[in-house]
């Protein structure tokens, strides 16, 4: 995306799938229905996903993470 402000479509997204867990489990095609998510973005928000999905710890019970990629 160019230098913008994202918060907007930041906040529609979470909105839209309830949180960051729903918007990394939504399929290209729910993506886009988001006002400001076009297939660039839509497919952006997918590996940004799988990424995070591989470098997290599985686990049985769902816990939240903060990764703070600056000092990795």
């Amino acid at each position: 995306m160019p230098r913008i402000d994202t918060n907007p479509l930041a906040h529609r997204l979470i909105q839209m799938f309830g949180d960051l867990d729903g918007v990394f489990n939504a399929t290209a095609e729910q993506l886009v229905t988001v006002e400001g998510v076009g297939e660039k973005v839509a497919t952006q928000i997918l590996l940004v996903s799988q990424i995070v999905k591989r470098i997290l710890p599985t686990t049985k019970k769902k816990e939240h993470y903060l990764i703070n990629f600056a000092k990795a």
